[in-house]
């Protein structure tokens, strides 16, 4: 926890009993405080449930994964959304599992499924449509089985939780069934938006944490990944440099400062030839960062993208943020709106990266996900960036509210009225909307359902955190409880991504024996050898954390504190630790060329070490060290108390508030 977000609380709390006592409200007592906020004084009516948005965000990340044909999957999930036996079919594994049904006896009910006869033991298709089973590829075919029963039990779910455990075995309400086929009907829009129709599921997918200022280490990290794929691919034989080439990520599930990185990398993995305009924006961007990494004039895409991802994260508070009208008074009022705005931001660096970019961003085979929360109708929602794709669609206003609203914490900046998810077409969704991490610190369940691959999990603080002294003040008792409820939450999401990847491959294993499609468990098939070998060590997802011996540890931040010395700090340390960890993440993600490069030990098709590309390696090792070891002068209190001072000087100066 930053002192200095910490200091700035206790002076909004000096400054506010000021105000009350100013304006006459000094008898207010602790007392009398509770007692006027435990039963308002003019009762107000709940307002009604949006069921359709309500269900959509319980079973579209089900829904709306990745397939090598995304296009023919939308049509499929179309015709199942129109087919009352599919439907039923749906429900009835939904309850068949509730009551402890095994996942080979309840998928037999299902038309896409061959459901064999104890008696006969001749395999019939139950009634319904079953173009599941039809779809182009086995792969895609056993991505929608598991889809579909993802998203069958998450109805169902819905229905007992919201019912009681007394309607196991009930129908739904007719309303509950109509808003899951349009749930159903909203992925197949969003499926055949896809501008490549040309996907691979196995790609791995990125889950990028919350952590404002602090998401300078994972931008750190994940520009010292890339600059090492920039760096081997400048130095490869051909043969390299095609292998090099199809190491990518699918997509990314990003919640608030992760949402920002996303950004980069959804410029990294676009291919696109850029129009004389964009390119002019790409030199104009590479230039704000320095020389570009890539060496290729070729790759003006991926240099910028890198080059977004040192720039933005060396910016000011007065550079992102501005403050809202009013006193302090007004945060006890009934019209208050949060204490900033991110206007500085949105009119400098999101408006004009997405009308420079948006063609590219939206062209590409990268898929973003920011997640938000909707605060009327307590609902987590994915913004699917191909959303902004439709007819009709503000595509600017779309992704930039997509962002905005992933990353604005509530209290401290102002809540968006609407975002644009697909689901209620280009008139988007209103509410409340504000930062996903609220409900997703990191999605990385989201991260997890979207892909068939790896995931790589980032987060931007230490797994266990940061200890603090005795807390006595109301705001540090405040922001350490939200603090805790966050990683609390947290943890457990990345648990629980894990054990999802675990529990899917034993289903698609179930399901193999059940269709012999053993595309995602081909150690079941008959011509498997006996003892398969195993996966990258491992297992299906990696964690990142900041590690604990990073010194100082008084460069972390806090809030919304956005000091570019602390930031830097941070960059650096992502950097080094990206170096230090690369070995055990290229390998894990079987991008083994670029080891082999190194190391002419390291198993590989596609062999040849380059004494050029580890002699690059060995250099930046070298600088990156050498800036990290600037920063340990800030363990000295006197000249970390006089950055501080600086720091405080110039807020003071240059914060402005909002027009």
């Amino acid at each position: 926890m930053s002192n200095r977000l910490l200091e700035a609380g206790r002076a909004s709390l000096m400054l506010g009993l000021a105000a009350f006592v100013s304006a006459g409200c000094g008898g207010l007592t602790l007392r009398g405080f509770f007692v006027d906020n435990a039963y308002p004084k003019t009762a107000e009516s709940i307002p009604p449930r949006d069921l359709l948005l309500s269900v959509d965000a319980s079973v579209a990340p089900a829904l709306i994964v990745a397939y090598q044909k995304p296009h023919e999957a939308a049509t499929c999930l179309d015709q199942l959304a129109s087919d009352d036996a599919a439907i039923d079919a749906l429900t009835s594994y939904g309850a068949c599992l509730a009551k402890g049904g095994a996942e080979a006896d309840c998928s037999q009910g299902l038309p896409w499924i061959p459901e064999t006869s104890a008696a006969s033991k001749q395999p019939s298709i139950p009634q319904g449509n079953s173009c599941p089973g039809q779809l182009p590829s086995a792969l895609d075919q056993m991505r929608m089985y598991l889809s579909l029963g993802d998203a069958a039990r998450a109805l169902y779910d819905y229905h007992l939780d919201t019912r009681g455990q007394a309607a196991l075995g009930k129908p739904l309400k007719p309303e509950l069934s109509q808003a899951f086929r349009q749930s159903l009907r909203h992925a197949s829009q969003i499926l055949a938006l896809d501008p490549k129709n040309d996907g691979d599921p196995r790609l791995p997918t990125f889950a990028q944490s919350g952590g404002a200022a602090n998401g300078a280490f994972m931008a750190g990290y994940t520009y010292g990944l890339f600059w090492l794929r920039e760096k081997a691919r400048l130095y490869a034989t051909p043969e390299q440099k095609s292998a090099i080439d199809s190491y990518r990520f699918g997509g990314a599930a990003t919640s608030s400062v992760g949402t920002l990185v996303a950004l980069a990398l959804d410029l990294y993995f676009s291919d696109q030839a850029p129009t004389p305009p964009q390119e002019r924006a790409l030199d104009a961007c590479i230039e704000k960062a320095g020389k570009p990494v890539s060496g290729d004039p070729g790759r003006k895409l991926q240099d910028c993208a890198l080059a977004q991802l040192k720039t933005n994260f060396r910016q000011n508070e007065w550079d992102l943020l501005c403050a809202q009208e009013g006193d302090v008074l007004t945060l006890l009022g009934d019209e208050f709106h949060g204490l900033l705005r991110f206007d500085p931001m949105a009119d400098r660096i999101l408006w004009p990266f997405f009308r420079d970019f948006k063609d590219i961003l939206l062209g590409n085979n990268f898929i973003r996900t920011p997640l938000a929360v909707d605060m009327n109708q307590a609902v987590l929602v994915g913004l699917d960036e191909r959303a902004c794709r439709m007819r009709d669609m503000d595509s600017q206003k779309c992704l930039m509210t997509g962002t905005l609203s992933s990353i604005i914490e509530p209290i401290f900046a102002a809540p968006l009225d609407k975002v644009y998810s697909g689901l209620e077409g280009p008139g988007g969704e209103s509410g409340t909307w504000i930062d996903g991490s609220i409900r997703s610190l990191n999605p990385a369940a989201r991260g997890a359902t979207f892909g068939a691959g790896k995931l790589l999990v980032l987060n931007p603080s230490r797994s266990e955190g940061i200890p603090s002294k005795r807390i006595t003040q109301f705001v540090e008792q405040f922001l350490q409880t939200t603090d805790a409820l966050g990683a609390s939450q947290r943890s457990w999401e990345i648990a629980y991504a894990a054990g999802y990847q675990k529990q899917r491959h034993e289903r698609a294993c179930v399901l193999a024996k059940l269709t012999s499609n053993f595309s995602l468990c081909p150690e079941v098939a008959p011509s498997a050898p006996e003892s398969v070998p195993a996966a990258d060590p491992g297992g299906d997802s990696i964690r990142v954390w900041v590690p604990e011996d990073i010194e100082p540890k008084t460069l972390f931040a806090s809030g919304y504190t956005f000091d570019p010395l602390v930031m830097s700090a941070l960059f650096a340390w992502g950097q080094q630790q990206a170096l230090l960890d690369r070995k055990r993440i290229f390998g894990w993600l079987g991008w083994c060329a670029m080891l082999a490069m190194e190391d002419g030990a390291v198993k590989c098709d596609v062999k040849g070490v380059s004494t050029l590309y580890r002699q690059r390696v060995d250099a930046h090792k070298v600088e990156v060290r050498t800036e990290v070891d600037g920063y340990r002068k800030y363990s000295d209190k006197v000249l970390w108390q006089r950055h501080l001072d600086e720091r405080r000087r110039l807020l003071k100066k240059n914060f402005k508030d909002c027009d």
